[in-house]
């Protein structure tokens, strides 16, 4: 099953088209004391009549934003367009074939992420 495209973005990533959208608790009331990080979830696909599986990254925030728990609460958590290719590319070289029909590729975490200084890749929750 697809993604909807409705709340979906597009994005270019190697001369293909993808959609993407970025779900789970974007909003942190926990920072103060740096006890719970943001965790996110994307979901992209190609953006095609008749895409392939879906590929899905669950995105652990490293540090509290602007560096300081106490000024970071309420902060909403984002995900740049760019750091949205790196992990798109990152997946594809780690197996996924966004042609290929079928479940969900659930990136998994590795030694080496993609977006060392924001985010790791977690196991999903």
């Amino acid at each position: 099953m697809g993604m909807p495209r409705k709340g979906s973005r597009k994005i270019e990533v190697n001369g293909e088209q993808f959609l993407w959208r970025v779900r789970g608790d974007a909003y942190s009331k926990q920072w103060v004391s740096g006890l719970s990080p943001i965790h996110l979830t994307l979901t992209c696909q190609r953006d095609e009549e008749r895409p392939g599986c879906v590929m899905q990254a669950t995105l652990r925030t490293l540090n509290p934003p602007d560096g300081d728990p106490d000024i970071a609460e309420g902060h909403r958590a984002t995900l740049h367009p760019s750091e949205v290719k790196q992990i798109i590319a990152h997946a594809v070289s780690k197996g996924w074939d966004p042609s290929e029909r079928g479940s969900a590729f659930q990136l998994r975490p590795l030694h080496k992420q993609p977006l060392p200084d924001q985010y790791e890749i977690v196991e999903p929750i």
